[in-house]
């Protein structure tokens, strides 16, 4: 991992955690921000191990960035035999998406951080919100959680695939843009078919 400021190697290490490192890491961190941190490491650290499984590297650099499409269908498919129906599965996918590319954000340009928890007693889906319930605000600007750009990506405008469903990342790399002056298509990012086969 090309790890370039400490925020992002927190966030990797969180990611990392075993079950009982998680369990006691939760049990004495309840700050929203810590919570995200936690769920951004673990998806990212999820979408890097599928990268290697698939013999690709993804290291938080834009070097790495062609290897998403790859990694992300492996991971897609692994949800698909681990009984994930599809909605869980596009909704999780989505998350692994955003999450990495908080982690190259905060990586490459080592901007502020912060979270709002919001409530959810009622344990609605809420798949634009991390866990349901947190988001993010980067470099103190509104709406500058990516999740919301990466489901819109999957949702707004919905083409019909056999076993899947397609991203379109260009909610994405607008967002991105406004954040960092980084256009993620000038890096190789396009939009991702993700499919899984027939049994």
């Amino acid at each position: 991992m090309n790890i370039q400021n400490n925020t992002a190697d927190r966030i990797i290490k969180l990611g990392e955690m075993n079950e009982a490192e998680l369990f006691a890491y939760v049990r004495s961190h309840r700050d929203a921000l810590e919570s995200v941190e936690m769920i951004i490491g673990g998806y990212t650290v999820e979408l890097v191990r599928a990268a290697e499984e698939a013999g690709l590297e993804l290291d938080l650099s834009y070097d790495t960035l062609e290897n998403i499409p790859a990694a992300t269908m492996l991971l897609y498919n692994k949800q698909h035999v681990n009984d994930y129906d599809d909605e869980r599965n596009i909704r999780v996918t989505c998350r692994t998406i955003a999450g990495y590319f908080v982690a190259l954000l905060i990586n490459n340009h080592d901007p502020g951080i912060e979270a709002k928890e919001y409530s959810n007693s009622k344990g609605e889906i809420r798949p634009e919100q991390w866990a349901d319930r947190y988001v993010l605000k980067i470099n103190h600007k509104k709406n500058s959680d990516l999740l919301p750009y990466v489901w819109e990506g999957a949702t707004q405008h919905p083409i019909e695939i056999d076993n899947g469903f397609m991203i379109d990342v260009n909610p994405l790399i607008e967002a991105y843009v406004r954040l960092t002056g980084v256009n993620l298509a000038e890096k190789g990012l396009a939009n991702m078919m993700l499919t899984y086969g027939e049994e």
